[in-house]
This record gives C-alpha cells, structure tokens and sequence, in this order.
C-alpha cells in the first residue's frame, strides 16, 4: 500500500453565532474588544468594522448568561485587560486569563467558582494591583450574592448574603 503524504490547511473565513438574551451577556473593555455569550461559550469580537467574531472560548456545561471584563487597577488609572468572567445556568463561574497579543488572543480558564445551587444570572469583578487577587460578586437564582477572593488561581467565598426569597438584578463594586 502507497504512503500517501498530504499537508492539509485549514483557514477560519466564517464565525457565526447569536448573542444570548440575557441582560448581562455583553460586556465592551475600554478599548477594542467586547466579549459576549453564545451558548454554552464566550465570543470575543473587535469593534473595528466589520466586527467580527475573532475566537470563541468554550468551557460551561449549560448556556452562559453573563460575562465581564474585570478591571485591573494600576495606581490611578485602568491597564489593559488581561481577565474577564463567565457565568452560567450550570451553577459555575469561569474566571479566564489573557494572553492578548492581538494575534493569538489566547484565554484560558485559569479557575472555576462554584458554591452556588443554582444557575448564575449576575456578577462582576476587580484586582486590585496591591495584591493581584481577583476580587468577585456574583449573584444567583438561588437567592444569594458571594464574594470570592481569588489568589493565585484559588478562589475562596469569603462572604455569602441570603437574599430570602429576593434576586439580585445587578452588581457593582
């Protein structure tokens, strides 16, 4: 039988998919990039005309309803955005860390938060440049918000407030 050597390459022309309807599921960064839920993932578009989808980032078992960018703050001012957040009906929060060098745009889930018992609908966050943790609230069907310090990819809840029978909509810090 001949061996048969064949170089095959493969060139993305085309990404397609529907923004989530769900309140928080779009979060635009002070600057070029916006990211967005798709299903179970996160797409990460440029706001340059034609606003494409550069990459999707996959990692929930259930639909992502919200994603945010965390803020990092450097003295007085806000640097670049190297975190953002995701979060779903499957109960869990990804935190996903950057390596953006504008061509690989490369994002990996760097932890994953879970303690809540039902699926997440609202959160926010921030790092402070004092300590580098990752701070973050999150508020859940299951009428409760938390708050989570991460450090060094371990994420602790350090506070967790019973809404009773309430729902949080939104989340500031």
């Amino acid at each position: 039988m001949a061996n048969i050597s064949t170089n095959i390459k493969i060139d993305i022309d085309y990404i397609g998919a529907a923004c989530n309807c769900c309140p928080h599921s779009l979060d635009w960064q002070n600057g070029p990039r916006l990211i967005y839920a798709v299903t179970n993932s996160v797409a990460l578009c440029s706001d340059i005309a034609p606003f494409s989808i550069r990459k999707t980032f996959s990692g929930h078992q259930a639909r992502v309803n919200c994603v945010k960018w965390i803020r990092q703050e450097q003295r007085n001012s806000i640097s670049d955005f190297y975190y953002f957040l995701s979060a779903s009906v499957d109960k869990t929060i990804c935190l996903w860390k950057g390596i953006d060098d504008d061509v690989r745009l490369i994002y990996r889930i760097c932890t994953s938060l879970v303690g809540h018992q039902n699926s997440v609908t609202t959160l926010i966050g921030y790092q402070q440049s004092s300590n580098d943790n990752v701070y973050v609230a999150s508020g859940s069907a299951d009428s409760t918000v938390k708050i989570w310090c991460i450090a060094n990819t371990l994420a602790t809840c350090i506070h967790t407030l019973d809404l009773q029978n309430g729902f949080a909509i939104t989340l500031e810090f």
